[in-house]
């Protein structure tokens, strides 16, 4: 009968597997992946989140990048993305989840979904935030129509 540790411990060399870790008697090897912590076996990985002892690992938010165009005319619009990446090295698009900013509304507006319309001429910075989390400084710069 196999039985499932509740208690993990980091590996010898977190430095090369920072997602990784064994039970304390390092009978088995685990990974975290994708959220799950999973079982680390020679031909493939069995998800222990329906094992017993073992619920969801919620990987931590870690950077947030946004992306898009850098130019937008008066008038116009165009859409930015949020992608996070995570402590377990998976990513996602945050784009509807994130708080948009404008560093100057009277040059440029952002709205919920990301979009980025031109008020007047001139430059400013975009940022989406997540918790703590701060994405880059995306610059956007109007143009005349």
């Amino acid at each position: 009968m196999e039985t499932t540790p509740s208690v993990l411990v980091r590996p010898m060399s977190s430095v090369e597997f920072p997602f990784i870790w064994s039970n304390e008697d390092k009978q088995e090897v685990y990974r975290k992946a994708g959220g799950v912590v999973q079982v680390l076996d020679s031909t493939d990985y069995v998800d222990l989140y329906t094992k017993a002892g073992f619920v969801e690992v919620v990987p931590a938010l870690v950077t947030i990048a946004v992306t898009g165009a850098n130019t937008v005319a008066v008038g116009a619009s165009t859409a930015l993305t949020a992608t996070g990446t995570y402590d377990d090295e998976s990513s996602a698009d945050l784009t509807s989840t994130v708080i948009w900013a404008s560093s100057d509304d009277t040059k440029a507006t952002v709205d919920a979904a990301g979009n980025v319309t031109g008020v007047a001429e001139g430059a400013v910075t975009i940022t989406a935030t997540e918790g703590a989390v701060v994405s880059n400084a995306f610059s956007v710069t109007i143009t005349a129509v």
